[in-house]
């Protein structure tokens, strides 16, 4: 529990933005937002199998999270403010446009890690690897990612199995556990959302099974995508370094 108690906090730090950001329909990132959580977490998988990644950014809330987070609550709440992994304070436009951007690149990190993992990249956790002096360089990308990624987008299997925490054995306690709806309730008070909902979508890559986990939140009455390395994810142990997908049943460190 204290493990996860930590990827809880890390998570917290990881998607903390702020408050207003002017209303104008034009060169907006975000979609529509989806009549159900569920819809969402689909939009999403099938904007990945076709390889299409405006699509799968304008799935989540960007204009909205920004619009709505209030960022005096989160600072209460954790005690403290830092500015490598936090937002800015809503001052004007300027401000506003950096905390776009930066909720942006943020969720575009989060589907660079699900790709390097399904790929079956040898460098998501993190750690360096050496080139050797006499190893050509195309030699040695080449021994660490995939040389073509289309053949594997193709591979992605999606039947629409998208379960809830109430559904997942190992997670059902955890989630459920006052605690933890508390800290679900906090989070959607300082996201500005309406409410927050929690799925792990089950599919298939090369006819193995996978599961990406999904925070999904509310916002004028529309739902959108908030992130996939969150709260159902870190209570599922999925790796932190793979973006929220990982094979199924999750593997054990």
């Amino acid at each position: 529990m204290k493990r996860i108690a930590a990827l809880l906090a890390a998570i917290l730090l990881l998607i903390s933005p702020l408050s207003a950001l002017a209303e104008d329909d034009a060169g907006r990132i975000e979609g529509p937002g989806f009549d159900t959580p569920e819809a969402a977490v689909t939009a999403y998988i099938e904007a990945f199998q076709q390889n299409d990644l405006n699509a799968m950014l304008s799935t989540f809330a960007m204009e909205s999270f920004v619009e709505h987070y209030d960022l005096a609550k989160y600072v209460k709440r954790i005690g403290a403010y830092n500015l490598n992994v936090g937002y800015v304070p809503n001052l004007g436009e300027y401000s506003a446009a950096l905390n776009l951007e930066f909720r942006r690149a943020q969720i575009a990190g989060f589907i660079r890690q699900q790709y390097l993992s399904f790929t079956g990249a040898t460098c998501i956790d993190g750690m360096p690897i050496p080139c050797e002096k006499d190893t050509p360089g195309e030699e040695f990308l080449a021994s660490i990612f995939a040389t073509d990624d289309a053949p594997m987008l193709s591979a992605i299997e999606f039947e629409g199995e998208i379960l809830e925490p109430s559904e997942l054995e190992s997670v059902r306690e955890y989630y459920y556990a006052k605690a933890n709806l508390n800290n679900i309730t906090l989070q959607t008070t300082y996201y500005g959302g309406e409410s927050f909902r929690s799925f792990a979508a089950m599919f298939k890559i090369n006819g193995e099974p996978y599961v990406l986990a999904m925070d999904v939140i509310l916002y004028g009455g529309r739902w959108y995508n908030l992130t996939p390395y969150g709260i159902l994810s870190a209570l599922m142990r999925i790796d932190s370094f793979s973006g929220g997908l990982s094979p199924y049943p999750v593997p054990e460190d």
